[in-house]
């Protein structure tokens, strides 16, 4: 169907001539192209190369509409959809700094917009609202207070209150990074009562489902963290049931795979502590075959070569372990990133570790920490402490 889909828009595309409009719309349907084959925020293909040429061919209709209205407000928001959906397919394939750029630069044209009220104040503030949710964690406390605007207007807009619930969520495990374990854990709770509440009126939205899948993730690593394992077993359990049907239902969907794998891989810390060897095995060798089937979609990013690296790396099931293959995998999932990343870097630099190459192990990581921002907040903190306590154990005699 994509494939279709796109030798259509591209005939149409050659016909548009100079009718606006339907350009507009062909960027349009291209965008929506690229969301089905690699965006990393909805269900996808894994097709990450096939979705930055599907979103490219659309920035490049925007920017010749935009040349012709250099002064156009309206036209560089358009240009700013663009910009964030070609962020998107950057953080999918491992250029992480790369779509923290775009998503600023989308960023500026957005409060732009939201100032002036265009092309209205609740479109403008919905979308600036997008934009600062794919900047959580530095703008999860701005992108609440927008969502909340927007349900004082509209207090049963499904897409806004999806996106508040999404929000605590992020929100929740900005916190637990943070080391905030009670804050998170009741932020979560709360994202998992505001899922609950959107199924109730639509059972069948599987993006809810999943997120509410995603929520009980999260929530499990604030128990973790805290070293409650019965409980943190439990809300595993309940994502994994969740999203098992939901992989089931859409064995195509890349992103669905690659979370469930995690979730699996999760409970498999908690099954081998507390000694359950058999189904932790499992586990483990479900999630394998999970992110091994994402390395092989066509076009696959850097992200699913990490992911199936550091699972071969890192299992707790000792004897499944690959580190020989797991540095084929991260030594591709760098060459995919095509600019340095930090967790990438950290995968390659395990995969050194468990063969014995101590001294390429140590060389890595501090590449590795290097790359990671001096941030005093969020995720690259609590992934700086990560590298940091691994570097010193590969120092160590």
């Amino acid at each position: 169907m994509v494939s279709k889909a796109l030798e259509y828009l591209d005939s149409l595309a050659s016909e548009a001539g100079d009718d606006r409009e339907l350009q507009k719309e062909l960027a349009a349907a291209y965008d929506r192209v690229g969301d089905v084959q690699g965006n990393p925020g909805a269900a996808n293909l894994g097709d990450i190369d096939g979705a930055i040429k599907s979103y490219r061919k659309a920035e490049a209709i925007r920017r010749t509409l935009a040349v012709g209205a250099p002064d156009s407000l309206p036209a560089r928001l358009d240009m700013a959809t663009s910009t964030m959906r070609i962020g998107y397919a950057d953080f999918a394939r491992g250029a992480v700094k790369d779509a923290v750029v775009r998503f600023q630069e989308a960023l500026a044209t957005r409060e732009e917009a939201y100032k002036a009220g265009v092309p209205s104040p609740s479109v403008a503030r919905a979308a600036l609202a997008e934009t600062t949710a794919r900047l959580c964690t530095a703008n999860c406390k701005r992108n609440l207070s927008l969502t909340e605007e927007l349900l004082k207007e509209k207090p049963d807009d499904r897409p806004i209150l999806v996106m508040h619930a999404v929000n605590a969520t992020g929100l929740g495990n900005a916190l637990r990074l943070n080391r905030q374990p009670d804050d998170a854990a009741a932020t979560l709770e709360e994202a998992i009562r505001r899922h609950e509440a959107l199924l109730t009126k639509n059972p069948l939205d599987a993006e809810v489902r999943r997120r509410l899948a995603v929520s009980h993730t999260y929530l499990a690593n604030v128990y973790i963290d805290r070293k409650q394992p019965e409980q943190a077993t439990e809300e595993l359990g309940r994502a994994i049931t969740e999203l098992g049907a939901l992989a089931k239902a859409d064995p195509a969907n890349a992103r669905i795979r690659t979370e469930l794998s995690y979730m699996l891989n999760q409970r498999v810390r908690i099954l081998v502590a507390t000694r359950r060897t058999a189904e932790a095995r499992q586990d483990a060798q479900q999630a394998l075959a999970l992110l091994r089937a994402g390395t092989e979609q066509p076009g696959a990013g850097g992200e699913a070569f990490n992911e199936y690296a550091w699972a071969l790396v890192s299992t707790e099931v000792e004897d499944i372990r690959n580190p020989a293959l797991a540095l084929q995998y991260a030594n591709r999932a760098i060459e995919r990133a095509g600019s340095p990343n930090p967790v990438y870097l950290h995968t390659l630099g395990w995969a050194h570790y468990r063969l014995g190459h101590k001294d390429e192990a140590v060389k890595t990581l501090e590449q590795a920490l290097k790359t990671l921002p001096p941030a005093a907040s969020g995720p690259a903190v609590g992934l700086r402490r990560q590298v940091e306590a691994d570097l010193t154990t590969f120092k160590a005699p």
